[in-house]
């Protein structure tokens, strides 16, 4: 588990921003708790389904958009062997982004 203000520091995230996302669902089931009067612990697949959600929308990618991308950062995968995620955006093309360079990613 990872302290939240800290991790959201480094992501360059507002807690206004994390929670919005967190009540509309876009962090997954298993979403940080909401109200006060919790802990503001996150899992490591939480952590980094919030870093590349924030990438994203830095990117440029709606919030919607980039929480369906950010599905797979949760999942239990190699990330050190192969650090991308890659996404078909139709027409133009595939997006490639490498999770390594992420700020806030936890390996």
């Amino acid at each position: 588990m990872t302290r939240m203000p800290a991790l959201l520091s480094k992501m360059g995230v507002t807690y206004r921003q994390a929670d919005y996302w967190r009540s509309s669902g876009f962090l997954g089931a298993d979403a940080i708790p909401a109200g006060s009067g919790y802990r503001k612990d996150v899992t490591r697949a939480q952590a980094r389904r919030l870093a590349v959600l924030a990438e994203l929308v830095r990117l440029g990618f709606t919030a919607a958009k980039a929480a369906e991308i950010a599905q797979v950062a949760g999942e239990d995968f190699d990330w050190a062997a192969d650090p991308w995620i890659e996404y078909d955006v139709g027409k133009a093309g595939t997006f490639m982004l490498d999770v390594s360079k992420v700020p806030g990613w936890l390996p």
